[in-house]
């Protein structure tokens, strides 16, 4: 799927650490996609802790999007997902 690869090669163009938490997000406009885009984040940063949603639209300074996908990559060593029932 090019958009995760677009999404990464964007992200290492971008940061300089190493990152420790990765959050993705993804309106409908993935649906039924949304597996194969975290297979390639998993390959890429498969010993960062990853979590995601799906969204109805993301947010920008100047812009709403309601068609895409978003990779937000975080420094926090204290980083952790946990589920609790």
């Amino acid at each position: 799927m090019q958009a995760a690869r677009d999404l990464i090669e964007q992200a290492h163009s971008r940061i300089d650490f190493k990152p420790d938490l990765i959050l993705f997000y993804a309106t409908l406009k993935y649906n039924g996609k949304y597996q194969s885009m975290l297979d390639i984040i998993h390959k890429e940063f498969g010993e960062v802790p990853q979590i995601g949603a799906s969204v109805d639209g993301m947010i920008f300074p100047e812009d709403m999007r309601t068609d895409g996908a978003a990779l937000v990559i975080c420094r926090d060593e204290k980083a952790r997902i946990s589920v609790k029932v």
